[in-house]
């Protein structure tokens, strides 16, 4: 990870509503620096964009961490992703089966991912 997408991460994690404009600004970067670091944290799957702010993932990336804090970040993030794959396998067997009512899949589905969202 270069530094100048450490820089941008970091300051999305300080400011997340903050606009392309303000966030090229606040980093003395051009616009379209901005939006090519923005680009490439997004395709490596650090930043999440949404229409009203940039949820960072994988926030142990950056931090300055003990070797134990990160082994420790680590595993919850892999616990995490093992259970977005068991989601994802269900998500596939509903497609299949149709067990489950379109709203009721729907309703297990973000409940699921909300339980996930506070992991």
């Amino acid at each position: 990870m270069g530094n100048v997408e450490k820089q941008l991460y970091q300051l999305y994690l300080k400011s997340p509503d903050i606009g392309n404009k303000d966030a090229a600004a606040a980093l003395g970067w051009s616009e379209q620096m901005q939006n090519t670091t923005k680009s490439r944290l997004k395709k490596k799957g650090l930043i999440t964009v949404t229409p009203h702010k940039v949820i960072c993932n994988k926030k142990f990336l950056f931090e300055d961490t003990t070797e134990e804090d990160a082994i420790k970040q680590s595993e919850r993030f892999k616990l995490k992703q093992e259970y977005y794959e068991q989601l994802l396998d269900l998500c596939m067997e509903r497609l299949k089966t149709r067990e489950l009512s379109d709203s009721a899949f729907t309703a297990l589905v973000l409940e699921i991912r909300q339980i996930l969202a506070q992991l």
